[in-house]
C-alpha cells in the first residue's frame, strides 16, 4: 500500500473492533505501523476460574501454548515485547472466581499462572514499560495484581476506577504521590466471605467485629489518600457505609464533580451531615449526583450560599420522593440541568408530585435547559385498566401546561419510565384514526418556545416489518404532529427493552416531512438521561 501515512492512519482510526485492527495489522507494513498503537492502546487483563474449566497451562518444555488463559496470554505478550508496551495508555484488570468448588489441580495450575503473571507485570513496570499509561480500571481485581499496578503506576495515573471488596488491602495510605483527576470507587461488601459458624452465631459476630475494626482502618487510609489527591476533579463513591468518615476533613481545591451512589448506612444522619460539610468545603462543585439522598432524616442536606449558585447540574435518583425534597430543590439557584429517576417503576411518581416538582424547578435568570423526568404511573399506564385509558391524555395536557409555564427555557428533555399507554397499537402505522396517543404527547408540549430535542423511552414507532412506503408515511405523520413545537429539530423514540433508538428529524418547508435514522442507545442515554443512571457503577 502506497497511500500517504495520514490516510492509512485515518482508515485505521475508523476500525472500532479489536479483531478488525488485528486483521488490518497483517495487511502491510504501513497498516501494521498504524494499527498496532490502536490495537494495544487499551489493554484488558481479565480471566475467570469456573468449575469444570478445561483450560490448561503448557507442559514444561512445550514450544507451543495450546490453551492459555486470556489473562496469561496478554501479560506474556506485553512482557516479551517492550515495543508494544510503549503504546499502552489504559489498563483494565478483572478477576472472577465464579465457583469455589473448582478442581484442586485446576486451581493449583491457575494460581501458578497468576504467580508467573505477577512477576512478569512487576518486571514490565520496573523497566518503565508502561510509561504512557494514565488510566487504570480494577474490577474485583487480584489483590497482588492491583497492588503491583498501583505502587508502580499511581504517580502517573489520571483516571482510576476501582470496584472491589478488598479496597482495605490496597496501598491507600497517602504514602504514594497522586496526580489523579478522576476517581471512581465502589466498595463491595465482604461480610459474605467471613468463614466460621452459622450466621449471627458467636463466631460470626466476632469475625464481624474484627471486620468492622479493619473497615475503620481502611476508611482512614482512604481518607489519607483523598487528602493527597489535590488534582482531583471528579469523585465518585458508592457502597460504603462510612461516607462521612471518608470525606471528613478532605479538601480538594480542583473538585468539579461529586457523585454519590447508594450508601448502606442505617445512621443516615451521619451521611447527610458529612455530605453537607463536604459540600460546604468545596464551593467549586458544579455537578452533584445523588442516589437515595436526601432521605427522611432529622438532618437537612443543606447547601452553603456559595454552592447554591455554583452547582449547575443536579442528578437525583430516589425510591420515593421525600417530604423535604422540594425544600431541598429550592436551595439550588443556578441549575441549568436537572435529571430525576425513580428506582421503583411500578407505582411511579404521582401526578401531583410531578406538577409540584415542576413548580420548584422554576428558576430566575437563564433557567433549566437540560431536563429528564419520569412520568406518573397513570400516564405511563402501568396501573390502568382498559377502561381507564382515556385518563393519560388529560394528565399529559396538565403536565404540558405546567411545563410551558414554569420551564420555558428547557432545550433538551428526556422522558423516562413510559409503559403501557404508549405501547398501545404501536405496531400499526400512524393514520388519522390511530394517531391519538402520539398526538397527545405532541399536543402536550405544543407551543413550548425553546424545546429543541426530545427523547421518550418507549416502543413508539410502527413495526419494523412494515413496508418502506408505510413506514415513510408514518415518519412524515410523526414529523407533522410534532411540528407544533416551533424550535423542535429532532425527537427520539427509545425502546429500552430491546435497546432500539430511532431519531426523527423534522424537515420544515412547504410541506413538513420527517427523516429517520437509527441511533446508538448509549448516545441517547448520554444526551438525554445520564451516565449516572445507565452505567451501573452506582449499583452494588
Amino acid at each position: 500500500m502506497r497511500l500517504p501515512v495520514e490516510i492509512v492512519d485515518q482508515i485505521m482510526a475508523n476500525l472500532l473492533e479489536r479483531k478488525d485492527l488485528a486483521a488490518a495489522a497483517l495487511v502491510s507494513r504501513a497498516c501494521h505501523r498504524s494499527a498496532t498503537p490502536l490495537l494495544y492502546r487499551d489493554i484488558e487483563i481479565e480471566d475467570s476460574l469456573y468449575h469444570n474449566d478445561t483450560r490448561i497451562m503448557p507442559a514444561r518444555g512445550a514450544r507451543k501454548r495450546t490453551s492459555l488463559p486470556q489473562m496469561a496470554s496478554v501479560v506474556s505478550t506485553l512482557h516479551g515485547n517492550p515495543f508494544v508496551c510503549s503504546f499502552v495508555s489504559s489498563i483494565g484488570h478483572q478477576l472472577c472466581i465464579a465457583d469455589a468448588h473448582v478442581d484442586p489441580l485446576q486451581r493449583q495450575l491457575w494460581e501458578m499462572a497468576l504467580i508467573t503473571m505477577r512477576l512478569q507485570l512487576q518486571e514490565i513496570i520496573d523497566r518503565n514499560g508502561f510509561s504512557r499509561v494514565t488510566q487504570l480500571r480494577l474490577l474485583n481485581p487480584d489483590v497482588e495484581f492491583a497492588e503491583i499496578l498501583l505502587k508502580g503506576l499511581l504517580p502517573q495515573i489520571e483516571v482510576l476506577h476501582i470496584a472491589s471488596s478488598f479496597v482495605r488491602y490496597l496501598p491507600f495510605d497517602g504514602s504514594l504521590p497522586s496526580n489523579i483527576k478522576e476517581l471512581q470507587v465502589q466498595f463491595f461488601p465482604e461480610l459474605f466471605r467471613i468463614p466460621g459458624s452459622a450466621p449471627f452465631g458467636d463466631g460470626w459476630q466476632a469475625a464481624r467485629a474484627e471486620y468492622n475494626s479493619a473497615d475503620g482502618i481502611m476508611h482512614s487510609h482512604f481518607n489519607s489518600f483523598l487528602s493527597s489527591s489535590s488534582s482531583l476533579q471528579i469523585l465518585r463513591i458508592s457502597g460504603t457505609k462510612e461516607l462521612h468518615a471518608i470525606l471528613a476533613d478532605v479538601a480538594l481545591p480542583s473538585l468539579d464533580t461529586l457523585e454519590i451512589g447508594p450508601v448502606f448506612n442505617r445512621v443516615i444522619d451521619l451521611t447527610v451531615a458529612g455530605l453537607s460539610s463536604f459540600i460546604d468545603r468545596h464551593p467549586s462543585i458544579s455537578r452533584l449526583a445523588l442516589r437515595n439522598l436526601p432521605a427522611e432524616t432529622d438532618t437537612v442536606l443543606s447547601l452553603p450560599p456559595e454552592s447554591r449558585s455554583s452547582i449547575r447540574q443536579l442528578i437525583s435518583c430516589v425510591d420515593e420522593i421525600p417530604s423535604d425534597y422540594y425544600s431541598f430543590l429550592d436551595q439550588f439557584e443556578g441549575l441549568d440541568t436537572f435529571k430525576l429517576q425513580r428506582d421503583i417503576v411500578v407505582g411511579g411518581i404521582l401526578q401531583d408530585e410531578l406538577l409540584e416538582l415542576v413548580k420548584h424547578l422554576q428558576r430566575d435568570g437563564p433557567g433549566i435547559k437540560n431536563l429528564a423526568l419520569p412520568m406518573p404511573s397513570h400516564i405511563s399506564g402501568w396501573t390502568l385498566t382498559d377502561g381507564q385509558l382515556g385518563v393519560p391524555g388529560t394528565s399529559l395536557e396538565h403536565f404540558g401546561r405546567a411545563f410551558r409555564e414554569y420551564l420555558p427555557t428547557v432545550e433538551v428533555f428526556g422522558i423516562s419510565q413510559i409503559g403501557r399507554y404508549s405501547d398501545i397499537r404501536a405496531e400499526f402505522p400512524f393514520r388519522d384514526a390511530d394517531t391519538g396517543l402520539k398526538a397527545d404527547w405532541a399536543r402536550s408540549f405544543a407551543g413550548h418556545p425553546h424545546l429543541k430535542r426530545l427523547a421518550i423511552k418507549t416502543p413508539f414507532l410502527p413495526n419494523f416489518r412494515e413496508s418502506h412506503a408505510v413506514r415513510r408515511d408514518a415518519i412524515d405523520d410523526l414529523a407533522k404532529v410534532f411540528s407544533d413545537l416551533p424550535a423542535l429539530q429532532k425527537f427520539v423514540f427509545y425502546e429500552s427493552f430491546d435497546n432500539q433508538a430511532i431519531e426523527v428529524e423534522i424537515l420544515r418547508g412547504e410541506t413538513t416531512t420527517g427523516r429517520e435514522r437509527a441511533v446508538d442507545s448509549a448516545e441517547v442515554d448520554a444526551e438525554f438521561f445520564d451516565p449516572f443512571f445507565q452505567t451501573g457503577w452506582e449499583k452494588s
